[in-house]
């Protein structure tokens, strides 16, 4: 059967979901706690339910009615940038196929959907935090590391009662 791709609905929240707590189980290298699992899908339905069509748009690759792949593009409306005049900017998010359906070319054609979906939504600039294992994938849809290097990235990590998390 021939792949087909749509934006995410809120219908699609418990795909959405499974799929972003094994991208996490298989980016570390070690799965999330039962802990994490269990506050994973406490707190995702409603971060999902409240971004979804709004400023996250998910897609689906779907076979057959049935979800193989998903990717995510979060937007932004930043403040004028030289670089990004509009200031409509965007993040790739939370690419994932499950290992049974790797190799079958998903998540290129997402990736080009979703650049295309950028297009014509006036979205000046995707960035994204490249995995080993996709990395060809985003040189090859002409993601290139960013050449300036002006600007370090940092976190500060705040818990619960806003106090510094080390």
């Amino acid at each position: 059967m021939k792949p087909s791709i749509r934006l995410a609905t809120k219908e699609d929240i418990p795909f959405l979901v499974e799929s972003r707590i094994a991208f996490f189980n298989e980016l570390w290298g070690e799965p999330l706690t039962e802990a994490q699992q269990a506050e994973a899908r406490q707190l995702l339905p409603a971060q999902f339910e409240h971004a979804l069509g709004e400023t996250l748009f998910c897609f689906l690759v779907e076979v057959g009615n049935k979800p193989v792949s998903m990717g995510c593009l979060a937007t932004q409306q930043k403040l004028y940038h030289p670089n990004l005049p509009k200031g409509r900017a965007g993040k790739l998010l939370n690419f994932y196929t499950p290992p049974q359906h790797r190799r079958e070319g998903h998540a290129r054609l997402l990736m080009g959907h979703i650049i295309e979906f950028a297009k014509t939504h006036q979205i000046g600039a995707i960035s994204l935090n490249a995995t080993s294992m996709a990395k060809e994938l985003y040189k090859d849809a002409g993601f290139i590391p960013d050449p300036a290097q002006i600007h370090l990235p940092m976190t500060l990590k705040l818990d619960e009662d806003g106090q510094t998390v080390n």
